[in-house]
């Protein structure tokens, strides 16, 4: 997990966060926001007139979905993507 706070509580973009979200559709994130998944759903603020979270809030969400954060879910799915190629899958 990170550990620069200043970077992890900054705003960011849902479109953003879809992404450090393991490359997710936007519509995804924006459903995590308004309907949860699994008893969780994922802080977002609304500036401006748009729709932010931060790297925080994505972990937390990571963690009660996946029982991980979001750093440790990608490196799983590394993990299995090089295990798979091994096998010509």
């Amino acid at each position: 997990m990170h550990t620069n706070t200043n970077t992890d509580e900054r705003p960011i973009t849902l479109k953003q966060a879809a992404a450090i979200a393991g490359g997710v559709h936007v519509e995804t994130v924006r459903r995590w926001a308004s309907e949860g998944i699994r008893g969780a759903r994922l802080d977002t603020w609304l500036i401006g007139g748009r729709r932010y979270t931060n790297r925080l809030a994505i972990d937390r969400f990571m963690r009660a979905i996946n029982g991980r954060p979001v750093d440790v879910c990608r490196r799983d799915d590394v993990a299995v993507s090089r295990r798979l190629a091994a096998h010509g899958l």
